[in-house]
């Protein structure tokens, strides 16, 4: 999904090449594709014959995914454009290489005790980390204040999508794999460590965006906010390609649902969900926090959060049943090499620290500016 939407708008934003550029570089990647999706089924077919059919259908997705999540990993820190989009090549070769994906089978009826609960450590652990490297920085004021701030704005909303659409979008059926702790929402109970999932998510992501803005990429941020941001009249300036960007991925999606998807009954409300979370900020807001996003802390921020993903997701949680999708509310578009996963599960980590990331630097810009709300984000002065 990344490389059909997303590729060519990273690859002109991020890494600054032009347009004519950009979609050169998308279509070689596509047309790789074709020809390792070629390459892929030559060596499951072998290794089925040589190895048996598990070792020869996961083997060659394991190494694919590995590999190509190491090489997106890299790129997203590399500092030459060309070098990163060349990275990134090979990272959709090796994906499109897993045409036939295994299928786990489950023999045990507890396989994961306590699987989901435990699995939350993902995230703990690291915000346990960074956490004690942001409480030791002093000099970040600012970056504090906005952390807490953007939390506090952005955790409700987690909460919000569980408690009003959790079982439109999600089924749980493990329910062995937490510690049975529910929490009442709307159409039935929902296991409370979805709710721990998305406060230690948003957390975790941006404290990344913030170590890497302030100490692993902090060539490229922004030194004195109160100075850059000195210049601002006001904060929010409508951003039209965001708008029409969000009504074409939703075009496309329902399009798709309804004439390509072999569930075309339904709605992507999902899908649409994420988009609205991020078209809406966007919309109103990238214009203005453009030249204050880290670009570089963000990419290392979204591959970061899509390895462990993979590990948590497409590894864990999708195959022992820990959550999974309703198919009614998704586009119908599947992940095969990823346990047949909706791309929902792989745009929400793109649509939260885009949403994330925007929405932490206009509260910077607010508070460097030290004025009232009206007049911050309207230029409205009583």
């Amino acid at each position: 999904y990344f490389y059909l939407t997303w590729l060519q708008t990273y690859l002109r934003e991020a890494r600054g090449f032009s347009a004519s550029q950009a979609s050169l570089l998308a279509s070689l990647v596509l047309l790789s594709g074709a020809g390792a999706s070629i390459v892929g089924g030559f060596w499951t077919d072998h290794w089925v014959k040589r190895y048996g059919l598990r070792i020869g259908r996961c083997g060659v997705a394991s190494i694919a995914l590995i590999g190509s999540g190491l090489i997106l990993a890299v790129a997203a820190v590399i500092s030459n454009s060309l070098i990163a989009a060349l990275l990134i090549a090979p990272a959709a070769i090796t994906l499109h290489t897993v045409s036939h994906p295994g299928v786990l089978e489950i023999t045990a009826k507890n396989p994961t005790p306590l699987g989901y609960s435990i699995s939350l450590l993902l995230f703990l652990v690291p915000l346990a980390a960074l956490g004690c490297w942001f409480a030791r920085r002093k000099d970040l004021a600012l970056q504090r204040k906005s952390f807490w701030r953007t939390i506090l704005v952005l955790a409700p909303l987690g909460f919000l999508l569980d408690l009003l659409f959790g079982n439109t979008f999600f089924i749980f059926p493990n329910k062995l794999a937490t510690v049975g702790i529910n929490v009442p929402a709307l159409g039935g109970p929902i296991p409370v460590e979805e709710f721990l999932f998305y406060l230690t998510g948003f957390m975790v992501v941006l404290l990344s965006y913030i170590w890497g803005d302030e100490y692993w990429v902090r060539a490229y941020n922004i030194p004195d906010y109160s100075v850059a941001a000195s210049g601002t009249d006001r904060i929010v300036r409508f951003h039209l390609e965001s708008v029409l960007l969000g009504a074409a991925l939703l075009s496309t999606a329902i399009l798709y649902k309804k004439l390509l998807s072999s569930s075309p009954e339904g709605f992507p409300w999902y899908f649409t969900y994420l988009v609205l979370a991020s078209i809406i900020p966007s919309a109103g807001f990238f214009r203005t926090t453009q030249r204050f996003i880290n670009w570089r802390a963000f990419g290392f921020t979204f591959f970061l959060i899509l390895l462990v993903s993979l590990l948590w997701e497409a590894t864990l949680a999708a195959p022992y049943g820990w959550w999974g999708y309703q198919p009614p509310a998704m586009i119908g578009l599947d992940v095969g090499a990823w346990s047949n996963l909706p791309v929902e599960a792989v745009c929400v980590w793109l649509a939260v620290t885009f949403t994330t990331v925007i929405t932490y630097e206009v509260i910077k810009i607010w508070k460097a500016l030290g004025t009232k709300p009206l007049e911050a984000f309207f230029g409205i002065r009583k």
